[in-house]
């Protein structure tokens, strides 16, 4: 009897290595043979050790150039036909695009069981820009030509982008699904005993993109430096040249000669990096729901982030932490400074991050759901 495979389609290897290859090896110990289909190789002999098969199709994450897009597109279909796997797992925008086209032009690939993570509307959605607002209605256009074929899931992970997709009936609700984020190690991230000093180490992680209300977080810190709070703001993230809304170096570089953050650049060990913080913060504009921060909660710390999709999520179950007003660097500097002064409500907070950790967001509840969703007993 032939084994069950199941491919995984990303735009970014790294990406994929960060947030889902828990999911991917479950499979694997499981006896699914996996295979990852990426916009990129960067992470190629990574997965390869883990045994997966690997596929680059280069994906462009702008795609600016109409015949590369083409050419990609193309790509990805020969490479499903080829491999003919049982389950598809697109993750992205992108991915499932390419994808979900890639399936319905191909009989064969038409009957698979597809699954497609929804893990945010992205910049399109988000943009202000005329063109990019055009563009978006093409992007609904397809989905819901996508999403109607009966061997599709869709999974989100917050409700609120679940309930955006039912209102405009891009998707059905009976194949639809709500999966809280990519799950954590609560093993590996947990908090460790410290003392609190005087200055509260305030800390962001996150791509510096303006959609993760980086530029918000920037003055919020002139804001706190000014009024003289004992607080650090420092940021963990780089500039993402392939991202139409990321800031640009000579921003970044401006706030760092203010002194007005810390920055840490890339970091790998970000358990280590919040076991020295105080409280996690992301005055995003629109998540589906942030890994930084599921991280954060597992780690113990109190967060403060936005009411808006994904982030209030992270916040208004377990009471772990405050929500303020997207785009209000204000309002951000009144609630770090608050929370700052107030160390008994940290503490309290922190218990209670901790604990929304491990009994949500644990990985082992998170893959049980990915599984439930496959369709396939693997346990």
């Amino acid at each position: 009897m032939n084994k069950l495979k199941i491919a995984y389609v990303v735009n970014s290897s790294t990406f994929f290595r960060s947030h889902f290859v828990e999911i991917a090896s479950s499979c694997k110990e499981r006896g699914l043979d996996v295979i990852i289909i990426s916009g990129d190789d960067v992470e190629r002999e990574f997965f390869s050790k883990l045994g997966f098969e690997f596929i680059c199709i280069s994906m462009s994450r702008k795609g600016q150039h109409f015949f590369e897009e083409l050419r990609c597109l193309n790509n990805l279909k020969k490479a499903l036909n080829s491999e003919q796997p049982d389950f598809i797992h697109f993750l992205t925008i992108k991915p499932i695009l390419y994808g979900g086209i890639s399936c319905f032009l191909s009989k064969k690939l038409h009957k698979k069981v597809k699954i497609y993570s929804v893990t945010g509307l992205g910049s399109f959605f988000l943009s202000d820009r005329a063109l990019l607002k055009f563009l978006w209605v093409f992007v609904e256009f397809f989905y819901k030509l996508i999403f109607k074929n009966e061997r599709s899931k869709v999974i989100f992970e917050n409700d609120d982008d679940r309930n955006y997709f039912l209102e405009r009936r891009l998707a059905d609700a009976k194949r639809t699904y709500v999966i809280d984020g990519a799950g954590v190690d609560t093993q590996r991230f947990s908090p460790t005993v410290k003392e609190r000093g005087e200055e509260v180490v305030v800390t962001f992680v996150a791509r510096l993109l303006r959609d993760k209300g980086i530029r918000e977080f920037i003055e919020a810190a002139s804001i706190l430096k000014s009024r003289k709070v004992a607080i650090k703001m420092q940021v963990v993230g780089t500039v993402d040249v392939n991202n139409i809304t990321s800031m640009s170096s000579d921003e970044l570089q401006l706030a760092i000669d203010k002194g007005v953050i810390n920055y840490l650049g890339f970091q790998s060990d970000i358990n280590n990096i919040y076991n020295l913080s105080d409280i996690a913060c992301l005055p995003s504009y629109r998540e589906g729901l942030p890994k930084s921060l599921i991280e954060a909660a597992a780690c113990g710390l109190p967060i403060v982030t936005t009411d808006v999709p994904g982030c209030r999520q992270m916040v208004e179950r377990y009471d772990n932490g405050v929500i303020v007003a997207a785009k209000d660097p204000l309002a951000l500097a009144d609630a770090l400074e608050f929370l700052s002064k107030d160390k008994v409500k940290m503490d309290i907070m922190s218990r209670n991050s901790r604990r929304f950790a491990v009994e949500k967001l644990d990985s082992s509840i998170i893959i049980k759901s990915f599984f439930d969703v496959y369709g396939v007993k693997l346990y």
